[in-house]
């Protein structure tokens, strides 16, 4: 995505701001408190809906207005399109190429189609406020890992190698290869080339797998504790 203007009207310290945006590194500079920091988080709120300032979402409104908008115009993939939301409530609209959006959720959806990120991964790490850069790094691990798949668009071919992964393993070995191929050819004809080696490699972690004892799959951490525990003795009268 790239950020094509913005225009916000009452908002923050903004009452009539529009800025073009050209190609390059984008620099907002001005003194202490002239909005630049709000301006980004109005550009936030106008892509995900999320107000980024403490307090109620319609605290986004300049001092002493009832109603205010922000537009954020983009272009993604050669096409061309816009969110406005109001800052006052859930008013919203969407348009990007011939289509057209009027529901925060409809176009809460539609974000994550076009860049294949949630509003919390643009949120806190595509557009991450001020003093807040590294707060991926403090994410759970489990978190951590969903947030980089989001990023670097590798969160659905994680559940597809989940569900081909058990597939293959409830297949029987013997009829195993014939499968594999079988989809090898079907997505050959969709014009996706399969690097063989991860199914090989897939292959060889499900054998490993088969071989080790039933309760060595995940229950190391028992066996160890029953194996420190110390015996109970028997008191002779």
């Amino acid at each position: 995505m790239r950020i094509e203007s913005v225009e916000v009207k009452n908002g923050c310290q903004h009452r009539a701001f529009k800025a073009e945006f050209g190609a390059g590194v984008i620099v907002i500079e001005g003194p202490n408190g002239s909005g630049k920091s709000n301006l980004i988080k109005l550009i936030v709120r106008g892509l995900t809906g999320v107000s980024l300032n403490y307090g109620k979402k319609e605290d986004d409104l300049t001092w002493g207005e009832s109603t205010g908008t922000v537009k954020v115009e983009f272009t993604v993939g050669g096409q061309r399109g816009f969110i406005q939301r109001s800052l006052k409530n859930a008013s919203c609209r969407m348009e990007f190429g011939e289509r057209k959006f009027k529901t925060a959720k409809e176009i809460d959806g539609a974000i994550y189609d076009i860049l294949g990120v949630s509003s919390k991964v643009l949120t806190e790490i595509v557009m991450a406020q001020q003093g807040r850069i590294e707060s991926v790094l403090f994410q759970a691990p489990a978190e951590r890992a969903k947030s980089m798949q989001e990023l670097f668009g590798t969160l659905q071919a994680e559940k597809i190698r989940t569900v081909l992964a058990e597939d293959l393993a409830n297949t029987p070995a013997a009829s195993r290869a014939a499968v594999i191929k079988a989809l090898e050819d079907k997505l050959a004809r969709e014009g996706v080339t399969v690097h063989e080696a991860s199914l090989d490699e897939m292959e060889l972690a499900w054998q490993k797998v088969k071989k080790m004892p039933a309760r060595s799959r995940g229950g190391n951490a028992d066996r160890t504790s029953r194996a420190r525990r110390p015996k109970a003795r028997r008191s002779r009268r």
